[in-house]
């Protein structure tokens, strides 16, 4: 117990506890209350697992290539993190057009739409904390779909 007159500050990222009591000039002391205060200045962290550089034949990486080469569909798998608010959801996109949204992990999504006339596309992902933070990433795929 510290003897506070002043404000405290929390300046890291964390939950924190704090309890409390205050005593009356007669040295009445009241019953210790607490209050808990998460404090959340950094993103969440967002990588995509797969596709990685590879050529993919229905949803398997094959062999090591110098980028995204899928042919059929793709499931696209993403790790989210957020230590202190933990993760609202996952946006998958295609060429800027929502195409899904995950709340549960594992965080992933097909990708099974034909792909015929236009073969490169542009995959984001976006992470969204539960205090509102956001984070997203952008891959370019070359894939082939009927």
């Amino acid at each position: 117990w510290k003897k506070y007159s002043n404000p405290i500050k929390l300046t890291f990222d964390g939950v924190y506890t704090i309890k409390y009591y205050s005593i009356d000039n007669a040295g009445n002391r009241e019953e210790t209350k607490s209050i808990t205060v998460k404090i959340e200045k950094s993103k969440p962290s967002l990588i995509i697992k797969k596709p990685e550089n590879g050529i993919y034949l229905f949803d398997r990486k094959v062999f090591p290539f110098c980028k995204p080469l899928i042919i059929g569909k793709i499931t696209i798998r993403v790790n989210a993190g957020n230590s202190t608010s933990g993760i609202d959801r996952v946006e998958f996109y295609v060429d800027n057009k929502l195409k899904y949204t995950d709340e549960e992990e594992p965080y992933e999504w097909t990708y099974d739409e034909g792909a015929i006339f236009r073969h490169r596309h542009y995959i984001t992902v976006k992470v969204v904390d539960t205090a509102g933070k956001e984070a997203e990433i952008t891959q370019r795929i070359w894939i082939f779909n009927i």
